[in-house]
């Protein structure tokens, strides 16, 4: 379907507000059918802090864990080439798209222009508007640790390999309204 295949994200994050700042990513790679090429997930250390009490029960990382993580600025090149690489999704990608913007623009690096949302996407395709966990559940997708970045990444990929299986054209032209060009 794409040429460059697709790179599925998620953060996990200090808050919600605004002034958040990414202490997790997972990353997972598939290529233009929607298969699994590869995964990746680690701790960053954006300000050092893991976020207040409510985002620690969340995600459940301490700022211990955040110690020897590296900074999110020496991760940026790395993750700026990836995303420049690939079609970029997320679930509830609004979210993740504005969290690895501000990161960007910390960096001094060009933001990401567009994103593709696995839960808007099942809304296009007739499911709805769904949670990760209820569409995983529906879909039959394992889910792992709840609010783990590379789970969830991995839970989420495993949605939009179920939509492309079922609804490839639908998908393309999904994307393509995004600004994703397709050969």
């Amino acid at each position: 379907m794409s040429p460059a295949g697709y790179l599925v994200l998620d953060t996990e994050t200090t808050g919600l507000g605004a002034d958040a700042r990414v202490i997790e990513i997972g990353l997972v790679f598939l290529d233009s059918h929607g298969q699994i090429e590869g995964q990746f997930g680690t701790l960053l250390r954006g300000d050092g802090s893991a976020g207040n009490v409510h985002a620690r029960r969340v995600h459940g990382i301490e700022p211990d864990h955040l110690r020897s993580a590296p900074k999110f600025e020496e991760f940026c090149p790395t993750l700026s080439s990836l995303l420049q690489s690939r079609i970029v999704l997320a679930h509830n990608a609004s979210f993740d798209k504005r969290i690895i913007n501000g990161e960007l623009m910390i960096a001094k690096i060009e933001p990401l222009p567009q994103m593709g949302c696995t839960m808007t996407l099942g809304s296009h395709l007739g499911y709805g508007r769904m949670k990760l966990e209820v569409a995983a559940q529906q879909f039959g997708i394992p889910t792992g640790k709840s609010h783990s970045a590379l789970d969830d990444a991995l839970a989420a990929a495993g949605i939009f390999k179920y939509y492309v299986k079922k609804h490839p054209k639908e998908v393309v032209n999904y994307l393509v309204k995004l600004g994703y060009r397709f050969r």
